[in-house]
């Protein structure tokens, strides 16, 4: 990365103002997508019902997927206790008022709250006993300096037989090959990985990731703003894109050029909109 440009979580009011421009350019309900991955994702895992379900959740935001995972494991256990580790504490207050609402219609849910960055969690339970049945990081592994670290401790966080899930973006997709691009023209690949970096890194160390599960939902995002120098949201959302706080200001010319011309090209006209197909994908690994 450059001397002059600064990675979007360095500002992390900043990075959650960007994110949610970018989510309300949607045209599908995204929650709706998050049901039926879950749905699947959760199919085969089976865990007794009578003992209490322990969920560790980390860079949850607001915690509207970690809900969701929540409420469908509810629904079949009848104790779950949460563990939820994320930094910023207006995101996590905003998960605390969804919280409440949980453990009114599902009693048996308990929360733990830690207002950390996951290494710094990791820090404090340096010997992780694998106790959590499920381990789930939602789009977290990317604002991590080390995150190959990272993934490998939220493995040894998972007992044996259960299930580490990691939302990614998609290798394949849209800003998959927009953040392999960037990071090449960059020479620098902070906070730009793809799911193909993390089933990598599972190879490297001998960690079988679930091809059948490898679940991945795809939702279109008008991104025509980013092509009008005097929109104050297209700079957002193209500093959103590549992860990059005021791209427009600090980034070489050539580099500018080059990105605005993958989206241009890559991107869907309609209507006189332009539109991105992003994808996502949750990576997932059970325990043995």
């Amino acid at each position: 990365m450059t001397s002059n440009m600064r990675s979007i979580y360095e500002d992390v009011n900043y990075y959650f103002k960007s994110l949610g421009l970018f989510l309300s350019r949607a045209k599908t309900c995204i929650n709706d997508l998050g049901n039926r991955q879950w749905l699947e994702l959760l199919t085969d895992l089976s865990f007794d019902a009578d003992k209490e379900i322990r969920l560790l959740t980390i860079g949850t935001g607001k915690g509207d997927r970690d809900c969701l995972l929540i409420q469908h494991l509810s629904k079949r256990y009848n104790k779950l206790h949460v563990t939820v580790v994320e930094p910023a504490k207006r995101q996590l207050d905003e998960f605390k008022n969804k919280a409440a609402k949980i453990t009114e219609d599902f009693p048996g849910v308990s929360f733990e709250w830690h207002v950390k960055m996951f290494e710094d969690y990791q820090n404090d339970h340096k010997k992780p006993d694998g106790t959590f049945h499920i381990v789930f990081a939602g789009h977290s592994l990317i604002y991590m300096k080390n995150w190959e670290s990272a993934l490998d401790g939220m493995y040894n966080h998972v007992q044996p037989g259960g299930m580490l899930a990691v939302t990614v973006v998609h290798g394949q997709g849209f800003q998959g090959r927009l953040r392999k691009m960037y990071r090449d023209l960059e020479g620098c690949s902070l906070h730009l990985q793809t799911s193909d970096d993390v089933k990598r890194h599972l190879k490297t160390k001998n960690i079988e990731h679930l091809n059948e599960k490898e679940l991945s939902r795809e939702v279109d995002f008008d991104i025509s703003d980013v092509f009008d120098e005097s929109s104050d949201d297209g700079n957002v959302l193209l500093d959103f894109l590549v992860l990059r706080s005021q791209f427009r200001k600090t980034a070489p010319p050539d580099h500018q050029a080059k990105v605005l011309k993958f989206l241009r090209d890559n991107s869907v006209k309609e209507n006189g909109r332009h539109w991105l197909h992003s994808g996502e994908e949750h990576v997932a690994a059970r325990r043995l």
